[in-house]
């Protein structure tokens, strides 16, 4: 892996336990978003950020864009999903994902913190324009 890929991990680990608020950091079992357990959309999130964090984009993608179309307004799969575009060598891609994502998290009335953390890590990766409405 490289340095920038190791970062990128380390980024949605932290920002997926932070928006699940239940695991520490250094704890890779990552739980479903916050209000969402049992949600079968929530699952295939967790086995997504799960594949992600190992390395298999493929399985990532997959899962990211199941849990869409289950729910398709489901901010947290859309961002995630941009981000292993990014990955992937998508960018143009990845970068529509998460615009998507951050304007779904606007709509479902995310705290301002949370819309603040997505939108930084967007920038950080695809710094060519950042959605702000």
């Amino acid at each position: 892996m490289t340095a920038r890929t190791l970062a990128t991990t380390f980024v949605l680990a932290a920002t997926v336990c932070t928006l699940a608020s239940r695991a520490a950091a250094d704890d890779l079992t990552l739980p479903a978003p916050v209000g969402m357990s049992g949600d079968p959309s929530a699952a295939l999130v967790v086995a997504g950020n799960s594949a992600f964090l190992h390395g298999d984009l493929v399985t990532a993608a997959r899962d990211y864009r199941s849990a869409l179309a289950r729910k398709p307004d489901f901010a947290i799969a859309s961002f995630d999903l941009g981000l292993v575009e990014m990955h992937a060598g998508r960018p143009d891609l990845g970068r529509a994902d998460m615009d998507r994502g951050i304007r779904l998290a606007q709509r479902h009335g995310m705290s301002t913190r949370v819309i603040a953390r997505l939108r930084a890590l967007r920038a950080a990766f695809a710094p060519n324009r950042v959605e702000t409405t």
